[in-house]
This record gives structure tokens, C-alpha cells and sequence, in this order.
């Protein structure tokens, strides 16, 4: 989910106030997406035949009459079934998926994610910037800070 027009212009009036107090320069970057994460339909569809298997030995305890030399291949066909449709919703639905993303794992694609954006040769970057070189300072390499699931570099 990416940030609306008034989101974004609340962003750019505190990148203001904190470039205006401190002198420090703020970019903040907006991405759709750090990494794809393929163990996720994976992680999906474990928890989904693990939670139908304990529906299915649920139901076997407490209504053993149902038990039939036909219901064991219809349990597992029905925990198979569950699992892929878990492993289907946590592709097609992003929301779905994030539930099976840890944070820290997302944290460290983000930060990885930022730290690349920040360390972009010193040739593509635009010469005329004022980077304290005009005050007699040596010329700083910017610092990547990233919070949760967001990534903001600093520039001295």
C-alpha cells in the first residue's frame, strides 16, 4: 500500500522541519516491494494442512462413527487441498502473505534495500549538491537509517 497524496505531503513538511532545525537533509524512499519472498506460499501451506489435520483428528475423536476405510484418503485429500489454497491466497493476496513474513526478515531486506539506494556512486551523483565540501569539510558518505518497513537516508 503506497502513501496518498496528503500522506506524502505530511512527509514532505517534516522532511522541511527537520532539514530547517537540524540542517540535515532527509530522503525518504517509497517502494512497492524490498524482495520477493518464496517461502511464503511454503510457510502458508504448512500452517493450513497443519491446522486442518487437527480439524480432521478433531472431528475422527469426537465422531468416531465416521470413521470409514474411505475417510482416510478424504482427510488427507481435504489437508492437502486446505494447504494449497493457503499457499494460493498467500500468493495472490499480499496481505495474506505478510502474516507468514517475520519482521526481522523484513527489516533486513528493507535495510538492505536502503543501504543500496544510499551508496550510489559518487560520479551519478550531482556534483553542484551542497555536501559540506564548500565549508572545508571532507565529503561524507550518507548514512541509511530504516525503521520499520520504511527506509529514510540522511545526508550531513
Amino acid at each position: 500500500m503506497l502513501l496518498g497524496k496528503t500522506e506524502i505531503e505530511a512527509l514532505d513538511l517534516q522532511i522541511a522541519r527537520v532539514h530547517a532545525a537540524t540542517g540535515v537533509r532527509v530522503v525518504a524512499a517509497e517502494i512497492g516491494k524490498a524482495d520477493t519472498y518464496e517461502d511464503l506460499p511454503w510457510k502458508a501451506f504448512a500452517l493450513g494442512v497443519a491446522l486442518t489435520a487437527l480439524l480432521v483428528v478433531g472431528v475422527g475423536v469426537l465422531i468416531p462413527e465416521w470413521q470409514t476405510p474411505l475417510s482416510t484418503m478424504l482427510s488427507a485429500v481435504i489437508m492437502l487441498a486446505a494447504g494449497a489454497l493457503a499457499a494460493l491466497l498467500a500468493i495472490f493476496i499480499p496481505a495474506f502473505a505478510r502474516l507468514f513474513l517475520h519482521g526481522a526478515q523484513c527489516e533486513r531486506e528493507v535495510g538492505q534495500y536502503a543501504e543500496a539506494a544510499v551508496s550510489a556512486p559518487r560520479a551519478l551523483q550531482d556534483p553542484t549538491s551542497r555536501r559540506g565540501s564548500d565549508l572545508g569539510e571532507p565529503l561524507r558518505a550518507p548514512r541509511a537509517y530504516f525503521g520499520r518497513h520504511r527506509a529514510a537516508a540522511v545526508d550531513r
